[in-house]
């Protein structure tokens, strides 16, 4: 149901895809961290990602008439946890 109203709402195309991935130091990334979440580790280590895409046939509804166009994006992540655990 959930991924029924999310095609509907909205809906993109990722193209010339590149994932990278390294480990950063806890002490480096938790500042950047607001209070009320916390680090998502593996093997005791933080991970960045940069992720970078060209993002194409984007569409949101109830604007579809709206030329939305083409670009690239780039993304720099970390993973972190919320108070119950979640991802």
């Amino acid at each position: 149901m959930i991924r029924s109203f999310l095609d509907d709402f909205m809906g993109q195309y990722w193209g010339d895809l590149i994932l990278l991935h390294w480990p950063v130091s806890v002490d480096v990334i938790q500042p950047t961290i607001p209070n009320s979440l916390e680090l998502d580790l593996f093997e005791g280590e933080a991970w960045a990602s940069v992720v970078g895409f060209h993002l194409s046939k984007l569409r949101i509804s109830p604007i579809r008439w709206f030329p939305w166009g083409q670009f690239h994006e780039l993304n720099l992540r970390t993973y972190v946890r919320d108070k119950d655990g979640r991802r």
